[in-house]
């Protein structure tokens, strides 16, 4: 499984802990949880489904959705994160009306970036309302989305209210550029601007600590398939029936 899972992985950090599960750390792992007893097999199966959405994503990128009303510059942030033109930049409103998927290697670790239409509650054309639902429909999926706003427009309390409340949300205000200067948003936010690349790396680096907040050391065993999960899952079971 681990060979399997190598050809298909993609980056550093991905690779660095399959290899790990090659050479034998969840083959060890497991034979250990299989000779424990009691609380201590409990101890390690915990252990072990502690790493588990780390190591599903290992063979899987991680979905980030780029939204927010229109004209608030996520085509830019999404070409300036991925290094070239993936979506066309217009200041014309409602440019990107359908999703629009990147896939890249961010800080070493796999995702998709996803562009979206411009949220707003009352749509130009059917068309327009259609790359609205779709936006909307992509965050319900995502892992992370990346709510944007422009610093010569920063209320986006409208848009908010149509995205899907269940998945973690990373604020940011771009276009600083234009007001350097500008009053601080009530909630937390980044400051970037496509235009000069200010704040690009920060927010890089934001998406990655917000997906992985923490890092497994190395030689650390990490389930990542279903069946190795469910193989835990059955023997962290069988407790309760010794």
């Amino acid at each position: 499984e681990a060979q399997l899972a190598l050809a298909v992985a993609r980056g550093p950090h991905a690779a660095r802990l399959l290899a790990h599960q090659l050479s034998g750390s969840l083959a060890a792992a497991l034979d250990t949880l299989r000779a424990a007893e009691g609380l201590q097999r409990d101890v390690i199966a915990e252990r072990l489904l502690s790493w588990q959405g780390l190591g599903l994503r290992l063979t899987e990128p991680w979905r980030v959705v780029v939204a927010g009303p229109p004209n608030a510059g996520k085509s830019s942030l999404v070409n300036a994160l991925a290094g070239f033109g993936r979506s066309i930049v217009s200041p014309t409103a409602g440019t990107t009306r359908d999703v629009l998927e990147t896939r890249l290697v961010l800080g070493g670790w796999d995702l998709v970036l996803i562009d979206t239409a411009g949220l707003r509650r009352e749509p130009g054309d059917r068309i327009e309302a259609a790359g609205i639902a779709k936006a909307v429909e992509a965050t319900s999926h995502a892992d992370l989305v990346v709510v944007v706003a422009a610093s010569d427009q920063p209320n986006t309390a409208a848009a908010s209210t149509l995205l899907c409340p269940h998945a973690p949300r990373l604020l940011v205000t771009n276009k600083s550029d234009l007001q350097p200067h500008a009053p601080a948003a009530a909630a937390p936010s980044l400051h970037t601007s496509a235009l000069t690349g200010a704040g690009i790396e920060d927010l890089a680096t934001s998406i990655i600590e917000t997906l992985i907040p923490q890092t497994p050391p190395p030689g650390e065993a990490i389930p990542f398939t279903l069946r190795q999960i469910e193989q835990i899952q059955q023997l962290r079971g069988n407790t309760a029936h010794e």
